[in-house]
């Protein structure tokens, strides 16, 4: 049992004991003995210990392999996180984060940090790569076990069975095992060593891997300005000051600080010496055309989008694709329920899944947030995929809900007077509404959206009478605290603004 144990032969170990118990019950109707019965426990538990007499031959059958990346060229930043790994001496630490923030490059850097005696293998387990399925357990287990030097493997297609052997051909090892792009946590279990003293790392798009047992969890958002910056001028191989830099500022803030984006910018620079700073800034300054912009070779920032979209189911996908009408980056379950026509329950659980998939962030509870360049490839989809009725029935749902919202909230706020409120037509209002405190604080959010809406109603005939209708509230709250009426908007908005009309207002109430 030992020594098939010790050559990666687990089953077959424990097929022995099945044996040997047999014919000790059969023929002399004993169990077996403490020894034996110890021996098929740790087996079981893969944590037998290595025979002193074979120690030197098995290492020799065990290969010390290297074969992890060197980090990309150019990496930034990062301090904080790559610090929390170091002191990992033992365990997994989970990474996830949106498409294009820079798991796989902070992975590399991480693990050039760490250097354990018995092996350093990577594993591209292929969640999210483009025109690949992603890799079975069975298919991974068998690659991690060739790496180690096993060469006569189980004929099986049973995960557990191979889990089994890989866990006692790595049992007393000391490795570092990258395994990146992972799809969920179903994918990543089998995998994990079993005894504690190797050091796995684990990236992922899916937030904390669905409750994968992890001893530390990071989740890397876009860097600070500074570092963003700094890795556009790596990436373009110049550096930026004076006049430079405030429009590297501009293109480092355009593509929302994203690292993919800002590493395809900076091939760009690099390889069209003449295209200037200023040029790149009027390419991507369209909303529509950004995306398109950021492609360069095989590298497409749409296309890393577009895998993380296709792992959601279909209800979802419309979803998430209807939020692209939206000129705001900040949606909560009544913008979502609104936009889908689905009922507040349903849009929470919509919300949570696109959370679980870092398409959107959380920032404050109950408030969810697109980054501008994952709303981009949002508003892209829906024109590609959904019919022009469809959109403008959603965005006319929109407007019902924000007319009513924004009515209760102002009676709220000033009983005693009267303001044009329409009907939720059965869609979910929020409390806060109904609340004095509540009201003013939905005003001061919501301001953005509905100066957006304003907007849009007055390029848009079928829907000029909402125009007038949400300004009158809106109108009204600012001009009550003093304020002018053009408020910041937090996306982009149609041409002409002010609109002539609100813009009156706001300097008549001045």
């Amino acid at each position: 049992m030992t020594a098939l144990y010790w050559q990666g032969r687990q089953a077959e170990a424990l097929a022995v004991y099945a044996r040997a118990r047999r014919i000790l019950v059969d023929e002399l109707g004993v169990e077996p003995g403490d020894h034996l019965r110890a021996t098929h426990r740790a087996i079981l538990r893969a944590e037998l210990p290595r025979p002193a007499t074979e120690t030197s031959r098995t290492a020799e059958t065990f290969p010390v392999r290297k074969d992890i990346p060197a980090p990309p060229p150019g990496f930034v930043g990062r301090t904080s996180e790559l610090a929390l790994i170091s002191q990992l001496t033992s365990g997994v630490c989970a990474v996830d984060g949106m498409a294009g923030v820079g798991k796989t490059a902070f992975l590399l850097r991480a693990a050039a940090q760490h250097d354990c005696a018995d092996g350093q293998l990577y594993l591209d387990l292929c969640g999210y790569t483009l025109e690949r399925r992603p890799l079975r357990p069975t298919e991974a287990l068998d690659r991690l076990l060739r790496a180690v030097g096993a060469t006569e493997l189980p004929v099986t297609d049973d995960p557990d069975e191979l889990a089994a052997t890989w866990r006692a051909r790595v049992a007393g090892r000391r490795l570092l095992l990258v395994l990146d792009n992972a799809v969920n946590a179903e994918q990543v279990r089998p995998l994990l060593p079993g005894d504690g003293g190797s050091v796995v790392l684990v990236s992922s798009r899916r937030r904390r891997l669905g409750g994968l047992e992890v001893d530390r969890h990071l989740h890397l958002g876009v860097p600070p300005l500074g570092d963003a910056v700094r890795l556009l001028e790596n990436a373009a191989a110049r550096e930026c000051s004076g006049t430079d830099r405030a429009e590297a500022i501009r293109v480092v803030q355009t593509c929302g600080r994203l690292p993919l984006a800002l590493r395809i910018v900076g091939a760009k620079l690099r390889h069209r010496p003449a295209l200037g700073l200023a040029d790149l800034v009027d390419h991507l300054r369209d909303h529509d055309q950004r995306l398109g912009q950021l492609e360069i070779d095989d590298r497409r920032i749409d296309v890393v989008f577009e895998m993380s979209y296709a792992q959601l189911d279909p209800g979802d996908q419309q979803a998430f694709r209807l939020l692209g009408l939206l000129g705001t980056a900040s949606v909560d379950r009544y913008v979502l329920a609104a936009l889908a026509g689905v009922d507040g329950h349903r849009a929470d659980l919509v919300l949570e899944r696109l959370l679980a998939a870092n398409l959107v962030d959380e920032p404050a509870p109950g408030r969810f947030v697109l980054h501008d360049l994952v709303r981009s490839y949002a508003a892209q989809t829906t024109r590609q995929l959904d019919p022009d009725r469809l959109r403008r029935d959603a965005l006319t749902r929109l407007f019902d809900y924000y007319l009513a919202a924004s009515a209760r909230a102002y009676v709220s706020i000033q009983p005693a007077t009267a303001v044009t409120g329409g009907t939720s037509a059965g869609m979910p209002l929020p409390a806060a509404v109904d609340d004095f405190a509540g009201a003013q604080a939905w005003f001061e959010r919501e301001a953005g959206t509905l100066g957006w809406l304003v907007d849009l109603a007055a390029v848009r005939p079928q829907w000029h009478a909402y125009g007038w209708q949400l300004a009158n509230p809106l109108v009204c709250y600012l001009t009550r605290h003093g304020r002018a009426v053009r408020p910041t908007r937090p996306g982009p908005a149609p041409p002409g603004w002010p609109p002539r009309s609100l813009g009156t207002i706001g300097r008549a109430s001045r």
